[in-house]
């Protein structure tokens, strides 16, 4: 009980100075600015992540697009007959993955 009076006191003390008051008034706004800084900071930095995120996504989805185009054409050229090894060089396609369309479809 007695150090909660000393504390009291302490307190009203420091409240009736006027340069300690306006100090722990500067402090207080210090830090909730720093937390503003830091909240936008964060947000900031989630938004450019989803961003790339984002980009990152469609770089992915246009090359396995392009992939898959290379793909489908590779097939066609080889359901007409087309040689593999001239598929081989026109798609750059590896002649492993040529012989698997080929098998693919012949089933």
């Amino acid at each position: 009980m007695k150090k909660r009076l000393k504390a009291e006191k302490i307190l009203d003390w420091l409240g009736s100075d006027e340069e300690t008051v306006r100090l722990y008034e500067l402090r207080e706004k210090a830090i909730h600015d720093e937390v503003t800084r830091m909240k936008g900071a964060k947000k900031e930095g989630r938004e450019e992540g989803r961003e790339e995120g984002r980009k990152e996504g469609r770089k992915e989805g246009r090359k396995e697009g392009r992939k898959e185009g290379i793909k489908e054409v590779a097939a066609n050229m080889l359901s007409d007959d087309i040689n593999i090894d001239t598929i081989h060089r026109i798609t750059g396609l590896p002649i492993d993955e040529l012989k698997k369309i080929q098998k693919n479809r012949q089933h």
